[in-house]
């Protein structure tokens, strides 16, 4: 009741980022997956709404369209299990890391996690590894595989140049395994290095169109 779209807890967002969109102690979601009540979003204008809060920012957000969802609906969402956007932060981060990185802020309960680890209904390709780029080594990588031979784009071919990306990346989750908050740290500091390295590289490809 009250809510204009569903979707599911996003734990590895930082506190800092939370603070900046007025979230200190409400669930930061991840907007891979939208259960949308359309005659809600209409009637209230919603897209709008977000619109208006990403141009108050001056178009400043770290993702933009996720932070702007976040921050302009924020007590309007509904939160769904896990399982509905499942992506792989359950792999590299035990229960006990996720609850901690949540802070004083509700979380899902340990055999809810558990529960979607198990079962996941929706695979949300997050990150770099993506099943159509070459050298991948996603878990669910054949599902994907599965489903592409039945679309029109099976002769795609895959995205080449991430082979020694994804060799690096599996010998750094290697030996990062026994250390989940390194991890995170590290992670999060390279992020935006990583971001504003891929947004010079998309404009250079564009300029090469």
């Amino acid at each position: 009741k009250g809510c204009v779209l569903g979707a599911c807890i996003e734990a590895t967002v930082d506190k800092g980022r939370r603070r900046a969109l007025g979230m200190k102690n409400i669930p930061y979601i991840n907007s891979g997956v939208l259960l949308i009540n359309l005659k809600k979003w209409r009637e209230e204008q919603i897209g709008q709404k977000i619109l208006h809060y990403y141009k108050e920012n001056n178009g400043k957000l770290v993702a933009n369209d996720q932070d702007a969802i976040n921050g302009a609906l924020k007590g309007q969402i509904y939160y769904l299990k896990p399982q509905y956007n499942f992506y792989n932060i359950y792999w590299f981060y035990p229960y006990r890391i996720l609850k901690k990185l949540m802070g004083d802020t509700s979380y899902y309960s340990k055999k809810t996690v558990e529960m979607a680890k198990m079962n996941p209904v929706i695979i949300h390709y997050l990150g770099e590894e993506r099943p159509w780029r070459r050298g991948n080594r996603h878990k669910y990588r054949a599902y994907y595989y599965k489903y592409l031979k039945k679309t029109p784009w099976r002769r795609e071919a895959m995205e080449k140049g991430w082979e020694l990306y994804f060799v690096l990346w599996g010998i750094f989750n290697f030996f990062m395994r026994p250390f989940p908050m390194l991890r995170y740290q590290i992670i999060n500091r390279l992020i935006p290095l990583f971001m504003k390295w891929r947004e010079k590289r998309v404009r250079k490809e564009m300029n090469k169109g």
